[in-house]
């Protein structure tokens, strides 16, 4: 068996198993203007989560979300009040009508600004493909709280007394692997406890005021050259620090073991 860890930090530049960005450019120049007017024909939900990112992709921790039926913002703060240059706050406003999504950004002066519009942009362009596909197994999982979870979610876990970890598996190598949610394990501080998901099942009646709560669980599965499995694992609502994923060699039985940190 083969154990591979994470940490936490390398677990955030690698949430997206690559340049998902399109590697953002600095300044959007203002011949890039027209932008500011584009609509994007993808899903409310989508542009949370493309939000979210494009905050993150900028060096923003985010600090608030809310969503609505037609839109919603999310927030975040980078640097440091004690710093020379000061915090700066932002947040990029998602309005949702049937002919797609337009983002408006604020907050943080006209670069600032524009290079958030300019990374969304690039984002809502890519998606979810990952570029250039992996060459072996990659496995990322992420703790989902606060105002990530509002963002992934339009109930938060939280309230129904359950915390969610978020797992992508790409299976860019040759040998086929079967993952099991059983076998993705939660601990608490130290490495404390061995805590299995609740049933997906449990999982979807406690959520079920989330129209797509039914998608979003991960399900056991057989993963071939190229195929990938996205979704939630959740566990009963506790102090997780870190976790433990074991991923089967469908041919030799062996398990290779992922371990990950959640930042605090």
């Amino acid at each position: 068996m083969q154990r591979t860890k994470i940490t936490g930090l390398l677990a955030l530049v690698i949430g997206a198993f690559g340049c998902v960005a399109g590697c953002v450019a600095d300044v959007l120049q203002p011949s890039e203007a027209p932008i500011a007017h584009e609509v994007y024909p993808i899903a409310c939900t989508d542009a949370f989560r493309y939000a979210a990112r494009a905050l993150k992709t900028n060096g923003y921790k985010l600090t608030d979300a809310g969503r609505g039926p037609t839109g919603g913002f999310v927030a975040g703060e980078k640097g440091s009040t004690a710093s020379r240059e000061g915090a700066t706050s932002s947040r990029l406003d998602v309005q949702c009508t049937g002919g797609g999504v337009s983002v408006t950004p604020s907050g943080g002066g006209k670069w600032a600004d524009d290079g958030l519009r300019f990374s969304f942009h690039q984002i809502a362009q890519q998606g979810d493909k990952i570029w250039p596909p992996p060459t072996a197994l990659r496995v990322n999982a992420e703790l989902i709280k606060g105002p990530e979870a509002t963002v992934e979610f339009s109930v938060n876990p939280s309230s129904a007394g359950l915390s969610a970890v978020r797992v992508t598996i790409i299976n860019g190598g040759d040998r086929h692997v079967r993952i099991d949610p059983a076998k993705m394990l939660a601990h608490g501080a130290g490495g404390s406890g061995n805590t299995a998901p609740i049933a997906a099942d449990r999982a979807r009646s406690q959520l079920a005021g989330d129209p797509e709560i039914g998608t979003k669980v991960i399900a056991p599965a057989l993963l071939r050259k190229g195929d990938a499995a996205k979704g939630f694992v959740f566990y009963p609502g506790g102090d997780y620090r870190s976790m433990t994923i074991t991923i089967v060699d469908e041919e030799t039985g062996e398990g290779d073991e992922f371990d990950f940190e959640f930042p605090s």
